[in-house]
This record gives C-alpha cells, structure tokens and sequence, in this order.
C-alpha cells in the first residue's frame, strides 16, 4: 500500500507541472488577427505662447470617435507553468476622424484660429505576457511603444502642421481557442503619446505651444494560430 502511494505522489509530482504546461503550450506559436469596435482619440494644443509672450490664448480639446480595424502579427511562447509570453506588431488601417478645437484669447472664442487635429496610421510594437486559465482560455496584458502620424488643420488657411507622435501603450485582454488554431479575443488598450513641441508662423508674428495626445479602444476579433 504504501508503495503504491509512494508512487501515486511520484507520477503527481511529475505529471502537475507537465499539465499546467500544456496549457500554456495550447497558445504557443505565430499567429495573425483582425479586431474592430471603438476608438476614440483626443488632442489639446497647450502652453500657448505668441511671440514667446503668454497671452491668455487658451484651445479646446479637440476629440473624435471611429471605427478602428486592426490587424495584428504576433508570435507567443510557453515560458513556464501556465504562464507565456508574446510580442505582437499591430496596425490601424482606419484613419481617424478630425476632431474640432476652439481657440479663446482671454476667454473670448476667436473663431478664426480654430482648428482640427486628425490622427492616423497608428501602429504599436508590444510584449504581451500572459496566463492560461485552462487549454483554452489566455488572459493576457499588453505595454509596448505606438507610432502615429497627426495633422493639424487651421480655419485662417495656415499651412497645416504635420508630424509624429510616439507613445506608450497598455492593455488588458483575453483569448479564447475555438479550435486548435482559431480564436476570438477582446481587448482594451490606452495610448499615451508623448507631448509634442509646435511652432506656427506667418513670416511676422509666431505661436508656439505642444500637443497633449491620447487615445484608447475597445476591440474584439478573431485570430489564427499557425
């Protein structure tokens, strides 16, 4: 009896850790995925100087929803127990809308410096580390760097302002296999963009100030793991 105990603890100990495994080893390999749902981005011009002089120019927030479409690439491995970790390369193929700021001088709305900021081909880099609940189910979170380029247009027939927007983003998800290579997933991220220095001049006079920048989804999708 004894010695069959002995060996029942033995195959235990052996075969727990080979299980929890196995279920990190159901999510390992290359995969591709699409996701939509909702996005929304905004952007604040601030510390607004003209001629290098602060005078009470203050812009609204200007922010926009849309439809995104993000294709993603990735690739996870089984790193230990029922714990994994990925690096996935995503991209929006959807521009952002324009979203309207107001421009006040000393509280007062000057409609002719009023504007919109546009934010598009947004693409992110990220490590995805994870934890399999079972063989079918991964809850995993995301933190990585985002690239965006931006557009400013302006109501007086400025030139618009173009530039890039780097980042970080974060996010939380789930996976869920329907079979052995195809799964649904959904998933919440937040960018932050680093601010970004502007300066706009008409040959005479000169504004400067930087651009606060944000946004974050909702998204749900479907995948395929090779």
């Amino acid at each position: 009896m004894k010695k069959i105990l002995l060996a029942t603890a033995i195959v235990t100990a052996f075969a727990a850790p080979q299980a929890f495994a196995e279920n990190a080893k159901s999510f390992e390999g290359l995969s591709v995925q699409a996701g939509t749902g909702y996005r929304h981005s905004s952007g604040q011009y601030k510390d607004i100087r003209f001629n290098a002089v602060d005078t009470g120019d203050t812009a609204g927030k200007a922010s926009s929803s849309n439809v995104p479409l993000i294709f993603g690439i990735g690739y996870t491995a089984a790193i230990a127990n029922d714990f994994t970790l990925g690096a996935i390369l995503e991209y929006d193929a959807i521009k952002g809308k324009a979203g309207n700021y107001d421009w006040f001088v000393n509280g007062v709305l000057t409609t002719a410096d009023d504007g919109n900021i546009k934010i598009k081909n947004q693409y992110t880099v990220a490590l995805v580390p994870g934890y399999a609940f079972d063989k079918t189910t991964l809850g995993y979170a995301k933190i990585g760097y985002s690239s965006s380029k931006a557009n400013i247009s302006y109501a007086d027939g400025s030139p618009n302002d173009k530039f890039s927007l780097h980042g970080w983003i974060f996010g939380l998800g789930a996976k869920k296999l329907i079979n052995d290579n195809v799964y649904a997933f959904g998933e919440f991220n937040y960018i932050k963009n680093n601010d970004k220095n502007l300066s706009l001049t008409d040959g005479v006079d000169t504004v400067t100030g930087k651009i606060v920048s944000s946004s974050y989804n909702a998204i749900a999708g479907v995948g395929y793991k090779f």
